[in-house]
């Protein structure tokens, strides 16, 4: 009787470059596991009037401060670098072979402000959506797009900190890919990922093995801070410190509305929810709708959870009000890392939150390019 050995394999590093810092993730592969073996991040340095640091300093700054494994990274453009199009094309158009590759680039071409007559100067790719009975045209595939500058700056930002760069990838299919291991979707459900960065927050909804939209849907973190420090007239910092410390007040009920009472004793709580709600509202009001939108797309199916990522994602009490107002599971990412379905691992426990290093724990489990693979020409 033979046993068969499951290898593992070390990962590139996920480099994701936000706004507010830059973080690296790393996994080992075991077999259809992931496990989280390094993670570790450096804060950029705020801009001083119209100029900032470069990214160089702050990446080459993380590699000398982790103990990731080897020089290979797989980094991601985002908006506004980065644009997705939903296509119209009939299905013969989509089944491959180099006249569909080429009908499907000059359709995002043709989609993307500013590249018309220039299609050579961006790079797109495309994945195509799940079937819906009797559509022929409307809904086929989701395009993506990149200009080539923007994916050549990246590619030479890496080689600059003497990184080789494996795959250009997006943040989008990044979370999906980290949300499709978190358990088993069933094929009817629709779940989503809410990347609530330090100014925006960004939707991502998924059917079956495929994003299906990929939606803005307001501020994020540091937006939030700055909206507490101006209605409470606080400090920046001051601000920082109470969101958080108290975050904002639980709701009294899960009522699919968006006028329930808080039910908390936390005065300073109850403060901050009177701070946010606005924001908190309309941002769950578009999340409901981009739900509503997509069921009604795809009939049969139903709601699913919404997984949060990011550094936004640890304001206290943020899940229960969400899900008080959407009516679905709301829950942070590092929530199903225990559970006997999830196929991501924690090596030891982490120092620190898992949600501010979603998108590069997904860019590191990237196994195929997205956007671009990395061109045999110098950057």
């Amino acid at each position: 009787m033979f046993t068969k050995t499951i290898k593992s394999k070390i990962t590139p590093v996920g480099l994701d470059l936000g706004e507010t810092a830059v973080r690296g993730a790393q996994l080992r592969r075991t077999g259809g596991e992931f496990v989280i073996t390094r993670m570790g991040q450096v804060e950029r340095p705020k801009a001083t009037g119209t100029s900032r640091p470069p990214f160089e300093l702050d990446v080459a700054r993380l590699f000398s401060a982790s103990s990731f494994k080897g020089k290979s990274v797989v980094a991601a453009l985002n908006p506004p670098e980065v644009e997705f199009h939903v296509l119209e094309l009939p299905q013969a158009a989509l089944q491959g072979g180099a006249d569909a590759q080429q009908i499907i680039h000059w359709e995002i071409g043709r989609l993307t402000p500013g590249t018309a007559g220039s299609t050579q100067q961006v790079e797109t790719r495309h994945w195509l959506l799940p079937a819906r009975p009797g559509n022929t045209t409307t809904a086929t595939a989701i395009g993506v797009c990149a200009p080539v500058p923007a994916v050549t700056r990246l590619l030479h930002l890496c080689a600059e900190c003497h990184l080789h760069c494996t795959c250009v990838d997006t943040g989008a299919t990044a979370l999906h890919r980290l949300g499709s291991l978190l358990r088993s979707w069933d094929p009817h459900e629709i779940w989503g990922v809410l990347d609530l960065g330090s100014r925006q927050s960004r939707l991502l909804l998924c059917l079956a093995d495929a994003p299906i939209l990929i939606r803005h849907t307001g501020g994020g973190g540091q937006a939030w801070t700055e909206r507490i420090a101006e209605a409470l007239h606080l400090s920046p910092a001051s601000a920082e410190i109470q969101k958080r410390s108290h975050g904002i007040a639980a709701l009294a009920s899960r009522e699919s509305r968006v006028d329930v009472q808080p039910a908390t004793h936390d005065e300073v709580a109850v403060l901050l929810l009177g701070a946010l709600r606005s924001e908190l509202n309309d941002m769950a009001a578009e999340i409901k709708r981009s739900y509503e939108y997509v069921l009604n797309s795809y009939p049969g199916r139903r709601a699913g959870d919404l997984v949060l990522v990011g550094g936004g994602a640890a304001l206290p009490n943020l899940p229960e009000f969400l899900s008080g107002i959407l009516g679905i599971p709301v829950r942070r990412f590092s929530s199903y890392l225990d559970e006997p379905h999830c196929r991501i691992r924690l090596e030891t426990k982490a120092s620190h939150a898992c949600e501010p290093f979603a998108s590069a724990i997904g860019l590191a489990i990237s196994s195929e390019l997205l956007i671009s693979h990395v061109r045999k020409a110098s950057p």
